[in-house]
């Protein structure tokens, strides 16, 4: 008893505790004093609720630690039996009321809501169907493809500008002899990949350049983050679907999550009909 009494009288307690009250007086004491007759309560506060009626409070450690821990950072010490401190916060009623605890108590019951029985495995007709629903979720980006002619910012000799524009002119006269032209590119004399691959290799001003040029005809130079290209685009493609085989595993998760929700909407509108019936 005297434990107690010292937790009870300590000033810092009193300061945790005062601080549970206040938020328990804007927003939590007036959704219970308005249950029968005013505005619904909230989602969270229903679910709060749940979780306290099944004493989830009393079987998740995280808050039976959080409970003990708040009581114990009151009291400096002097208490070190965890089931006291913890019996002190529930008393002076931190479980309701602290916002870590709460928070924490209404995730869990979202996740118990939202959880299904056994894993159902979607057939192929089902991933197909769902990736058609969905296709603006899975499309892949338009690809580029192309091939190119570098010179090196620091080369020796002419200098990059002036040489690609050399080098342009001859491959506009003979659009296949590219012997002897340019400089070593470590990604080589050709590259393909979506805009944002392609920006991070390149840089976004030579990509904005690269999907502006007509398909099959040099052109530039075009100045990237290394130098000067001559550049040819080879093939431009389409944003596409993706195969079924290539994003199953995709699919089968977005597949969860949406019936996860499905499952937690379904439950929260039971127990939001449960409070209306309550209030009626």
């Amino acid at each position: 008893m005297r434990r107690r009494d010292a937790v009870a009288r300590h000033p810092a307690l009193h300061f945790v505790v005062l601080g549970g009250l206040v938020f328990a007086a804007s927003a939590w004491m007036p959704a219970r004093v308005e249950h029968a007759s005013g505005p619904p309560r909230t989602d969270e506060q229903i679910l709060l609720d749940e979780a306290l009626a099944i004493g989830l409070d009393r079987s998740d450690r995280l808050v039976r630690d959080r409970l003990a821990g708040l009581a114990r950072l009151a009291d400096a010490g002097a208490v070190e039996d965890a089931a006291a401190l913890e019996r002190e916060a529930r008393r002076l009623g931190l479980a309701a009321h602290d916002v870590v605890v709460r928070r924490h108590l209404v995730q869990v019951m979202e996740l118990a809501l939202a959880r299904g029985g056994p894993h159902h495995q979607p057939t192929d007709e089902e991933l197909a169907a769902y990736l058609e629903r969905h296709r603006e979720r899975f499309l892949q980006p338009p690809r580029l493809r192309f091939s190119h002619v570098f010179f090196a910012r620091d080369r020796a000799g002419i200098a990059a500008l002036p040489a690609a524009q050399a080098a342009l002119a001859r491959l506009t006269a003979h659009p296949s002899d590219t012997t002897g032209i340019g400089d070593g590119f470590l990604g080589g004399t050709g590259a393909s990949g979506s805009g944002p691959e392609l920006v991070r290799a390149f840089g976004p001003a030579f990509v904005g350049h690269l999907g502006e040029l007509p398909v099959g005809r040099w052109a530039g130079p075009i100045e990237s983050a290394y130098g000067w290209h001559v550049v040819r685009l080879d093939e431009r493609s389409p944003a596409t679907l993706p195969s079924l085989a290539a994003v199953r595993g995709q699919l089968l998760q977005a597949m969860r999550a949406d019936a996860s929700a499905a499952r937690l909407e379904q439950r929260l509108a039971e127990l939001r009909r449960r409070e209306r019936e309550g209030r009626s």
